[in-house]
């Protein structure tokens, strides 16, 4: 049997005060969870990408997504 997700790349990023980087989902609930909620940097990688440029890629899109994330 053939999954419908495609892969994908997540990232864990700790301050030095030992808080971690979360963000909040500003999308439509779909199968993962409610919009609103809060969540770990992640996402699907493009097909043939490198999964270290693809979590870069993911990382950058979470901060500059209207401030939406914090260190908590």
């Amino acid at each position: 049997m053939t999954l419908p997700y495609r892969d994908n790349v997540g990232a864990l990023l700790f301050n030095a005060a030992g808080q971690v980087l979360v963000a909040l989902r500003a999308d439509l609930p779909n199968a993962e969870g409610a919009a609103g909620g809060w969540q770990l940097p992640q996402g699907g990688m493009d097909a043939g990408e490198d999964p270290a440029f693809a979590v870069v890629r993911k990382l950058q899109r979470e901060i500059r997504r209207n401030g939406n994330a914090a260190f908590a």
